[in-house]
């Protein structure tokens, strides 16, 4: 998942609802309009008697809300008791549908600390307000908030979220959109995997990147898990359909995907698949299967690197691709100096954008020799040295351990790997 914030300390601070007083006109504003974001800060920024509070849900008049006040006080206290909740485990949220948990853990995963700025070095500087509340059938609700920081008198917009809530009992329990909002798809199973797409969509390119994804997981020695799989064009697509309608961290942002485990099946939103802007690339795939087991934090980014550019290639090269290149740039060299080459990051890419370093290939072919058996453990102790090295001791001691090359016998040792994998 993209946000995996500390709990907050104010974690079981009970939530209030506090109903502001405006002198403002009523406001329309148009949810798909790209303005928006600008739109709804400068509305509560307006606002007078925003509470300074620390997690509290906050309604101005400007809002809205249907005519049964008690479903809608009812409603409103279930949101409370959710969003207070939201910084626990996803399966621990009581108000939570836990007929949707599998996708609402997305969502939930993306709430986790929202109303922390690190900026501001305040751990309740984004407040709670609710933007809207539509009736769609007689029990269910389209539930709009968004958290909003102010410094000074310049209103910061952290993220907007929708939710479906539903009335049972005496109370409401709330849900991703992503059914609701992919119900018009179509739906395959391929093997132990459900795929959600549009009709335009190619599945073959999901077939693909399903065979990497369980090639992958079973190097790494992930237990093969169902999946359910939605291909979206890009990663805007996929925030939305998963309820996150704007969140500031992802500014920018165009390809990407969103993923989680819940009782032992994995969920996929994919920003990637279903584009017309850029290709699948399983360099890629293998990064993010990595991380279910290993944190970014925790890896050594050219052995990382080097497993990507062997298990799956990179930019559209496969792994002969690249040992292929890497073989014309070898014979070239008189003076094989691979130390020199590896700690310059000597890169002998010749197409623009597409940079193809030496390390990287350098580690590929360390890790083919300790992966010949198919014991993946030596690999991944390489891999889990850290990701930031100020020097290289730590790696050619890890190097020497696994396999015994060390920085003194280094260019021997990678020759003899080039003349056994490349020449």
């Amino acid at each position: 998942m993209f946000s995996n914030n500390n709990r907050e300390n104010n974690l079981f601070h009970t939530i209030h609802v506090i109903i502001l007083n405006s002198n403002n006109h009523r406001q329309t504003i148009d949810m798909k309009s790209t303005i928006y974001v600008f739109l709804l800060s400068l509305i509560f920024l307006l606002s007078p008697n925003l509470s300074s509070l620390g997690s509290e849900v906050i309604i101005t008049n400007s809002i809205r809300l249907p005519n049964d006040s008690i479903k809608v006080n009812k409603l409103i206290t279930s949101l409370e008791s959710f969003l207070d909740q939201k910084d626990e485990a996803n399966t621990n949220n009581s108000f939570v549908n836990k007929d949707y948990l599998l996708e609402t853990s997305l969502l939930l995963d993306e709430l986790k600390g929202i109303d922390k700025s690190t900026n501001f070095n305040d751990d309740n500087f984004y407040k709670c307000y609710l933007s809207s509340v539509s009736k769609t059938t007689e029990n269910q609700y389209t539930v709009q908030f968004s958290y909003i920081g102010v410094n000074g008198t310049i209103p910061v917009l952290r993220g907007v979220f929708t939710v479906i809530a539903t009335s049972i009992g005496d109370e409401f329990l709330f849900h991703s959109p992503l059914s609701l909002n992919t119900s018009s798809w179509t739906r395959k199973n391929i093997g132990k995997s459900i795929v959600y797409y549009k009709p335009e969509f190619d599945i073959s390119i999901a077939d693909s990147y399903l065979n990497y994804a369980s090639k992958f997981d079973n190097i790494i020695g992930i237990n093969d898990k169902p999946t359910v799989l939605y291909c979206a064009n890009n990663f805007n697509e996929v925030m939305k359909l998963i309820g996150v309608d704007y969140k500031l961290d992802f500014s920018g942002i165009n390809f990407n995907s969103s993923s989680g485990v819940e009782r032992d099946t994995t969920i996929i939103v994919n920003g990637v698949l279903a584009s017309n802007a850029i290709q699948f690339d399983p360099h890629d795939l293998w990064h993010s299967r990595l991380r279910a087991v290993l944190a970014p934090k925790d890896t050594y980014k050219p052995v990382d690197e080097g497993c990507a550019f062997l298990f799956g290639g990179s930019w559209g090269y496969s792994w002969e691709d690249i040992k292929n290149r890497f073989h014309s740039f070898v014979k070239t060299q008189k003076d094989r100096n691979w130390l020199n080459s590896y700690v310059e990051h000597l890169d002998i890419g010749d197409e623009k954008g597409k940079s193809l370093r030496v390390d990287y290939i350098i580690n590929a072919l360390i890790i083919k020799e300790l992966y010949k058996d198919g014991d993946f453990s030596k690999v991944k102790q390489l891999l889990s040295i850290g990701r930031d090295q100020p020097n290289l001791d730590v790696y050619f001691d890890t190097l020497d351990e696994v396999i015994g090359i060390n920085e003194k016998n280094f260019n021997v040792e990678i020759d003899r790997l080039i003349v056994k994998y490349v020449e």
